[in-house]
C-alpha cells in the first residue's frame, strides 16, 4: 500500500515535468518564430535606431556643455587677469599716495617740530617777562619802585566781545558766575580786595535749610544779636587786614543771595597794601574755613550798595542783588567815592579801633586753627539755645491756637445740634456769620503781625 502511495507521488511529479517541459517548447517555437517575422525585425531595427540616435544625443549635449564650461572658463580667466591688473594699479595708486601722506607727514611734523620750538622760545620769553615783572611787583611791594607796573594791570574776560555786565561792573559778582552771557572783566591787579562767602552767622548758615515746618528760621535771631555777632568779627579781622596797609573801605554784605552771601569787600590805598594782602590772606584758614581772595573793581561805592537798606525800604529785601552791608562801629569807612584819598605813605586814614575782645581765629592750615576754642563754641552753644528755645515757644503757641479753635469748633457744632428748632434757624445763622466775621479779622491781625515782624528784620 505504501510502495504505491509513493509511485504515485514519483508518478504526478514526472507527468509535470513532461508537461513543463512541452509548453517551454512550445513557447520557444512561438518565440523564434516571432523573431523571425518581419514585423519584429522592423521593431528591432527600429529600436536600434532609437538607441543609437540617443547616444548620439548625449554625446551632442555632453560637448556642449564642454564647450560652454571651456567659454566660461576663458572669461573666468580673463576676467581674473583684468582684475589682477585693476589690483596691481590700485596697488600702485596706494603706494604713491601712501608715499605722497608719508611726505605730507614728514612736512607736518617738520612745521609742527618748529612751532613747539617756537611755542618753546616764546613761553621761555614769557617766563622771563614774568619773572622780570613778579621781581618788579616784589620790588614794588617792598617800596623799591614808586609805580606798579603797567603790565601788571591787565584784566581777564569770560565772554570776550560781549556786552558788559552791569551787575558785575557795579558790585563784582554775578548771580550767573562764570556761565552769564554777559562779559565779566576782572583786573589782575586793584587796590580792592574780595573775600567772597568770608562773613557767615547763624541766619546766613541756615538760610537754604528752613523746612515746611520752620519756614522763618531767620526770624530767630534778633537784629542786635546779629549785628553783636557782626561787631565780634568786624574787630577780629578788620585788625589782621589793617597790617597790610591802609584800608579806606570795609564792607561785609548781609545779602543772602548765593553770590553774595558773606562777601566782604577790602579798599587799600594803594595797589602794594592789597598785593601784600592778597599774598598773605590767599589759602589762610580763618575759623576752620580757608579763604579766598580775589581782586575786584568796585567803580563807585554810591551805586553798588543799595541804598533804600539803610532806611529798611528795599523791596526785595535780603535777596536784593544790590550790596545790603551792616553799619561799621562808629560810622568807621562811611565816606564816599568822592572822599577817599590814597593814602600812599602807610598811615591809616580811619579812626582807631580797639583790640578784639576774642582771641584771634587766623590760622594757616585748619589743623592749627583756634576756632574750636571755648569762646567760640559758647557763643555757637548759645545761638542753638535761643534757637531752641525759640522755637519750642513757637511750637506750644501753635498748638495752644489749635486747641483752642479745636474747642470752639466743637461748641459751635454743639450748640447747632441744640437749636434745630425753626425759630432758632434765623440765629444761628447770625452766629455762624459773626464767627466767620471773628475768623477773618483774626486772619487779618495774624498776617499783620507777620509782616511787621519781617519788616523789623530786614
Amino acid at each position: 500500500m505504501g510502495k504505491h502511495k509513493e509511485w504515485r507521488k514519483i508518478a504526478k511529479k514526472m507527468r509535470r515535468k513532461r508537461i513543463r517541459t512541452l509548453k517551454a517548447k512550445e513557447r520557444d517555437k512561438k518565440l523564434k518564430a516571432e523573431q523571425e517575422s518581419p514585423t519584429f525585425q522592423a521593431w528591432l531595427k527600429k529600436e536600434e535606431e532609437l538607441e543609437k540616435f540617443e547616444a548620439e544625443e548625449k554625446e551632442r549635449i555632453r560637448k556642449e556643455q564642454n564647450d560652454l564650461w571651456l567659454e566660461n572658463e576663458r572669461l573666468a580667466k580673463e576676467r581674473w587677469e583684468e582684475q589682477q591688473i585693476k589690483l596691481e594699479r590700485i596697488k600702485a595708486e596706494k603706494l604713491k599716495q601712501e608715499l605722497k601722506m608719508k611726505e605730507e607727514w614728514e612736512r607736518t611734523q617738520q612745521k609742527i617740530k618748529e612751532k613747539n620750538e617756537l611755542a618753546k622760545k616764546e613761553q621761555e620769553r614769557k617766563k622771563q617777562e614774568q619773572a622780570i615783572l613778579m621781581d618788579r611787583i616784589e620790588k614794588y611791594v617792598t617800596g623799591d619802585y614808586e609805580t606798579l607796573p603797567s603790565s601788571a594791570l591787565t584784566f581777564s574776560e569770560t565772554q570776550p566781545g560781549a556786552q558788559e555786565c552791569p551787575f558785575f561792573s557795579k558790585v563784582a559778582a554775578c548771580r550767573f558766575r562764570d556761565s552769564c552771557s554777559r562779559n565779566h572783566i576782572r583786573p589782575s591787579i586793584s587796590k580792592t580786595l574780595l573775600f567772597p562767602g568770608f562773613y557767615s552767622n547763624f541766619r546766613i548758615e541756615h538760610v537754604n535749610q528752613s523746612t515746611e515746618y520752620d519756614t522763618d528760621v531767620g526770624l530767630e535771631f534778633e537784629e542786635k544779636e546779629i549785628y553783636q555777632h557782626f561787631l565780634e568779627f568786624y574787630h577780629d579781622v578788620l585788625a589782621e587786614i589793617k597790617s597790610f596797609g591802609t584800608v579806606v573801605q570795609f564792607k561785609v554784605c548781609s545779602n543772602e543771595e548765593p553770590h553774595l552771601r558773606g562777601n566782604v569787600y577790602v579798599q587799600y590805598g594803594s595797589e602794594r597794601y592789597a598785593i601784600k594782602a592778597f599774598r598773605a590772606l590767599q589759602g589762610r584758614f580763618y575759623g576752620g574755613k580757608r579763604i579766598s581772595v580775589e581782586f575786584c573793581t568796585i567803580k563807585t561805592w554810591n551805586k553798588a550798595i543799595c541804598g533804600l537798606n539803610s532806611v529798611k525800604k528795599c523791596p526785595k529785601g535780603s535777596r536784593c542783588n544790590f550790596l545790603h552791608v551792616f553799619r561799621n562801629p562808629n560810622n568807621e569807612y562811611s565816606v564816599t567815592d568822592r572822599e577817599i584819598i590814597n593814602d600812599r605813605d602807610g598811615e591809616s586814614s580811619s579812626r582807631s579801633i580797639r583790640k578784639p575782645t576774642k582771641e584771634r581765629r587766623w590760622s594757616s592750615s585748619p589743623e592749627s586753627s583756634r576756632y574750636d576754642d571755648n569762646s567760640e563754641d559758647e557763643f555757637r552753644r548759645k545761638d542753638r539755645d535761643v534757637y531752641s528755645e525759640r522755637r519750642s515757644r513757637r511750637q506750644s503757641r501753635t498748638e495752644r491756637s489749635q486747641r483752642s479753635q479745636r474747642l470752639r469748633s466743637r461748641s459751635r457744632s454743639r450748640s447747632r445740634s441744640k437749636h434745630t428748632h425753626k425759630k432758632y434757624k434765623h440765629r444761628d445763622e447770625i452766629s455762624s456769620e459773626r464767627s466767620v466775621k471773628r475768623d477773618e479779622k483774626r486772619k487779618k491781625r495774624d498776617s499783620s503781625r507777620d509782616r511787621r515782624s519781617r519788616s523789623r528784620t530786614r
